[in-house]
């Protein structure tokens, strides 16, 4: 720095300016690289979250599917709440149930929950795919879901009183009118 400050002022400043301005110029780009790493390995990170929970979701429905087929008795590919009671008071049974998250207090409780067509029996599919809405705690979603139902049947119950209201309000009319035309014979 000596023997730049010999020749003015101005080139001592130009020179600390340079050396700051390189200094943090260098570390800009190294946090830049350190920086782009971090997203690399968060973006691995995140795709193989991903795979791993469709993976899980995989295996889990394999799994299902070898629980139905031990629940069929007949091999039908068909379940029946027949074959739905007699294998669901078996221990072994109701700790798989436990295995797979699934927390139903009877054997009819969970029928009715997986026969959405209300057919009396069950196939894969649907025991699958019933099985996966069954499974673990209710979400947020899934109460919402309900009282967006229930606002649905709530607004339709309320046409249908109206419907019969007026029905009923005609019936009278048509009814008064009667007794007035029988009265004056």
């Amino acid at each position: 720095m000596e023997p730049i400050a010999k020749v003015s002022f101005w080139t001592q400043f130009a020179f600390v300016f340079y050396i700051i301005f390189m200094v943090f110029g260098v570390l800009n780009v190294v946090t830049g690289v350190f920086v782009d790493k971090a997203l690399a390995i968060s973006q691995i990170d995140r795709e193989f979250t991903i795979f791993e929970k469709i993976e899980q979701k995989k295996e889990y429905v394999h799994e299902l599917k070898e629980f139905f087929c031990e629940l069929d008795n007949d091999g039908d590919g068909q379940l029946t709440k027949r074959e739905m009671q007699e294998n669901l008071t078996n221990k072994y049974f109701q700790g798989h149930l436990e295995t797979l998250d699934m927390d139903c207090n009877t054997a009819e409780e969970l029928f009715d929950l997986l026969d959405v067509e209300q057919s009396g029996q069950i196939e894969v599919a649907e025991f699958v795919e019933g099985c996966l809405r069954v499974r673990g705690e209710a979400r947020s979603i899934d109460v919402f879901a309900l009282l967006m139902e229930s606002r649905a049947r709530h607004k339709l119950n309320a046409k249908v009183m109206d419907r019969v209201e007026e029905r009923i309000s005609s019936v009278e009319i048509a009814m008064l009118n009667l007794s007035r035309m029988l009265s004056r014979e």
